[in-house]
């Protein structure tokens, strides 16, 4: 199944984002593709508001960020962007997307190299800049749980 949306602005972005959070799974994992500045982690941190959240912010120096949202549900969040080498597989990422109580969003997952994340359900979103302001994001779903999810959106 694949989604397309357009946001004409940062709010309405992470609007998407909140909605999002509304109805992922902890055990579909959220793989996250597009330019720097496109709007992953606004869409991210409107995940966040879902939750009740303040402060979601880019992991890009801390590589993994993790919430808890009081739900007994994780988010993290982690940006491979930094890594060329292979040393993601230290990170844990694994046993962050096999943990049942956690919702796992990947920015720059092309940085996994061919890894196998083994997950039967997985959801993929694009991110592209249209304008300053404006972004088309398109939302792909593998697998049957992950399809009733972006059919609920």
């Amino acid at each position: 199944m694949i989604l397309y949306i357009e946001t004409k602005s940062e709010e309405e972005t992470r609007e998407r984002g909140r909605r999002f959070g509304e109805v992922i799974l902890p055990e579909i994992p959220v793989m996250l593709h597009g330019d720097l500045g496109t709007g992953k982690t606004v869409f991210v941190r409107g995940v966040g508001d879902s939750f009740g959240i303040s402060g979601v912010r880019s992991p890009s120096f801390t590589l993994i960020n993790e919430y808890e949202t009081g739900y007994g549900i994780r988010i993290v969040h982690a940006d491979l962007y930094r890594l060329n080498d292979g040393s993601y597989d230290t990170l844990g990422l694994h046993e962050y997307i096999d943990d049942n109580a956690s919702i796992v969003f990947i920015e720059w997952p092309e940085r996994m190299k061919g890894i196998d994340i083994n997950c039967e359900n997985v959801i993929e979103i694009f991110f592209y800049a249209l304008s300053e302001s404006e972004r088309r994001i398109i939302i792909i779903a593998w697998g049957e749980k992950a399809q009733e999810v972006v059919h609920r959106l």
